[in-house]
């Protein structure tokens, strides 16, 4: 009777380790892309410059595009590959890193933010790029509110009543929908002493369009995307605050317990960082890149 328990024991036991190492190799995703002769990457369609659609060509394009599509190569060169299906699929982002948890997609092509609660669900490459959240303002905006966003006091003189809420009262901010919380940027605006209200724009196309007709006095949205944005916008009447509220850094995100396939990814993103290739591709959506950028990057590289 003991033997037959120990027996049921040891076959469930076997069952439960086969089975978990089952579901192991089918979140390989080389594995599978070998398997199936495809890839899958995610991209935000609205997330320009990193990623967008191209009306014409019915096709992403954008930064974090072009280096999915480095990626992709580095994945074709090796053995058993070279035929292999590049796939993209829109998706937005907190969608797709759940999409990226649950292996619907291989790579989730995008800015995304590294926290500790998502590195629960997916894994994530080394920087893309480094951002934080910033502001677009019109450059006739007050003395006080540019001095606010530059985390300087607005009023420096006496206290009279008219600035009890330091001149800058019924003010309105905007913020990238699904991004940046409302409540995130209201305890932000609070903290620098501004009484505000606070509406969403779609796009950044659309958010600095209201600080540039002045419907909003400034817009907040990831920096590194509001400096994509603003190289390629033909409006004049607006600039970049140069306070960074909170630096983050950029990463494409891929699925859990891929060693193999992130190493190869940072293998990739590391070789472009060092190559001719870079200087030119950064330019075409961000402008030249500073020297402190490049050294940035030559930190986001990882040295064989």
């Amino acid at each position: 009777m003991v033997q037959n328990k120990i027996g049921s024991l040891s076959v469930m036991a076997m069952t439960l380790l086969m089975s978990a190492f089952g579901a192991q190799a089918n979140n390989d995703v080389l594995t599978n892309v070998k398997q199936t002769g495809q890839i899958n990457f995610g991209y935000v369609a609205d997330e320009a410059p990193y990623s967008s659609l191209n009306d014409k060509a019915s096709e992403p394009k954008g930064y974090a595009i072009d280096l999915c599509n480095k990626v992709a190569d580095s994945i074709k060169a090796q053995p058993g590959y070279g035929d292999m299906k590049v796939v993209y699929h829109p998706t937005q982002l907190n969608e797709g890193l759940q999409q990226v948890a649950e292996g619907e997609l291989d790579l989730l092509c995008g800015a995304a933010m590294e926290t500790l609660t998502r590195r629960e669900q997916v894994s994530f490459s080394t920087p893309i790029g480094k951002g934080g959240l910033s502001a677009v303002i019109n450059e006739n905006a007050s003395a006080d509110l540019k001095r606010v966003l530059e985390d300087k006091p607005a009023h420096t003189g006496p206290k009279w009543r008219a600035t009890v809420n330091r001149g800058l009262a019924n003010h309105t901010y905007v913020v990238h929908e699904g991004t940046v919380t409302e409540g995130w940027v209201r305890n932000k605006i609070k903290q620098l002493g501004v009484v505000a209200t606070v509406v969403t724009a779609k796009t950044h196309e659309e958010g600095i369009k209201l600080v540039s007709e002045g419907v909003a006095d400034a817009y907040f949205a990831d920096r590194f995307e509001l400096i994509g944005e603003l190289h390629h916008s033909h409006l004049s009447n607006v600039e970049l605050s140069p306070q960074v509220f909170e630096v983050a850094y950029g990463r494409l995100a891929l699925p859990k317990n891929n060693d193999d396939f992130r190493l190869l990814i940072d293998r990739s993103l590391s070789e472009l960082y060092q190559s001719d290739d870079f200087v030119p591709m950064y330019t075409q959506y961000f402008g030249e890149p500073t020297k402190e950028t490049l050294n940035d990057y030559q930190g986001y590289s990882i040295s064989k």
